[in-house]
Parts: C-alpha cells; structure tokens; sequence
C-alpha cells in the first residue's frame, strides 16, 4: 500500500534499498498503471459506455486496487477520473503516465521531505 511504501522510504532513505522503493513508485507503478487501465481497459470501456462511463469506470477500478488503504481510494478515484479525461482528450496514455509519475514523485518528494 502508499502507507507501506512511505513507511519503508522513510525507513530506507538513503540506501540501495530506497533508491528501488523510489524507482518503483515514481517509474514502475504508474507504467504498470496506466498501461493496464487507461491503456488496455479505458478504450473498450469508452467504445461501450461512452467517454465519461469509460472514465469513471477505469477510475473507481483504480481506486478500488489501492483499497488496502481506505483512505486512498476516494483521491485515486478523483486521480483517476482527471487520468481518464487526460488520456481519452490526448488521445495518448503517455500524457496520462506523464500526470501520474509526476503525481507519484510529488508523493515521494514529500515523504523524502519529511525525514
């Protein structure tokens, strides 16, 4: 979870270790992400349901991945819905994995800032 990910960054910073949770949640994770939702699921959802159905749909699927932190998942539902929208207006999902990297290294920047 984001939690999890936090605790052991802060935990870990600065070692080999916390380089990786870095590359992981800031590269890795909104790759796999947006590829998965806003790449493989949100175009067929959008033919079938219409852009906002597609959106929302991929949006609240989103959230939903992330439930192991309750609290997360109305933001990464709003998260996902601008994702969406970003991704069906650009006609791109590297604008989209664009948003969410940068989304995600704000989090990271954060927890880093913390220390």
């Amino acid at each position: 979870s984001e939690q999890q990910i936090a605790t052991e960054l802060f935990l870990h910073w600065p070692s080999v270790e916390g380089g990786l949770i870095v590359l992981y949640a800031v590269f890795v994770a909104p790759l796999v992400e947006e590829l998965l939702f806003r790449g493989f699921f949100l175009p067929p959802l959008i033919e079938r349901l219409g852009a906002w159905g597609g959106i929302v749909v991929t949006a609240v699927l989103f959230g939903l991945m992330h439930l192991s932190d309750p609290l997360v998942v109305p933001p990464l539902v709003l998260l996902g819905v601008a994702l969406g929208w970003l991704r069906h207006r650009s006609g791109s999902v590297w604008t989209s994995l664009a948003l969410h990297m940068l989304n995600n290294g704000l989090a990271v920047a954060s927890v880093l800032l913390l220390e």
